[in-house]
């Protein structure tokens, strides 16, 4: 059983984790959902921001357990745990992403840098594609946890490097070393802190990360897929910040909402999508 978006409404979403359903807040669904109350009232438990932040539970779940997804290469498997920020592990709107990323690296042997990565989704789908990954976070508790998701995923031997570091920093260093890449993802927040503390703000830093970015494209790369979920960033901001940076290959941009999609319920926007991608490719 894998992952579905079920319903949303009255600024919650009511989402399918495998054996479990989970309500967690979701600001912009401000309609009334269409599911109704035996389908909410089912939820295994819910994470609320009333106060702090809290998960409440209605009936026992397993502190983790595995979630099988299929991708066109073959299935892996994501280890979800509830977080104290209200995450499972698994960002599900980016799923699509990470559709469009695998069949731009099929067959390619492509070099494929992914920034921000998280417990590693995008790392294993392009893994599974057949292309060299460098998984870059700046928590190395992320980093472990993403490591076991590709061990379960029968990726423990693929090339992947593993790395715990600041964007900012790691980035300007490759420039210098000039290891270029094929394809760049960066899914940056909105306010971070590196593996030494360093601050990334990305009204301060996305500017100069997107021509780190730009600056470490091969000879013939592939794409830049950028994913933005913070507040106020919308579909023009994204595509004024991309035409304000000079690509050194033809390219074509095309910026869109990301949303999640579910039989019989509203789409639910997730954030910004842009996708550049360089002529030919």
């Amino acid at each position: 059983m894998e992952y579905r978006y079920l319903d949303s409404g009255f600024r919650r979403k009511l989402e399918q984790f495998g054996s479990y359903t989970i309500i967690r807040p979701a600001p912009l669904a401000v309609w009334a959902p269409r599911l109704g109350e035996e389908a909410w009232g089912g939820a295994a438990g819910q994470f609320t921001r009333e106060t702090s932040g809290e998960w409440i539970w209605h009936r026992k779940v397993k502190p983790s357990w595995t979630l099988p997804i299929e991708t066109d290469a073959g299935p892996i498997k994501m280890r979800l745990a509830p977080t104290e920020f209200g995450h499972l592990g698994l960002f599900a709107e980016h799923l699509s992403v990470c559709n469009a990323l695998q069949k731009m690296v099929a067959g390619k042997q492509a070099k494929v840098l992914n920034l921000f990565a998280y417990t590693g989704l995008a790392t294993l789908f392009a893994a599974k594609g057949g292309a060299a990954v460098t998984h870059l976070d700046a928590s190395k508790p992320v980093v472990t946890w993403a490591r076991e998701n590709a061990q379960n995923s029968g990726l423990g031997e693929a090339p992947i490097r593993w790395i715990v570091d600041d964007a900012m920093k790691f980035t300007s260093r490759e420039i210098k070393r000039n290891n270029l890449y094929d394809l760049i993802l960066l899914d940056p927040p909105t306010f971070g802190r590196g593996a030494n503390k360093e601050v990334f703000k990305i009204e301060e830093h996305i500017l100069e990360l997107l021509e780190n970015c730009i600056a470490l494209l091969s000879e013939k790369p592939i794409a830049i897929l950028f994913t933005c979920h913070t507040p106020g960033y919308t579909v023009q901001v994204i595509e004024n910040l991309l035409g304000s940076v000079q690509f050194k290959h033809p390219c074509t941009i095309e910026v869109t909402e990301l949303h999640q999609e579910g039989e019989n319920t509203c789409p639910l926007p997730n954030g910004v999508f842009a996708k550049v991608v360089f002529n030919g490719k």
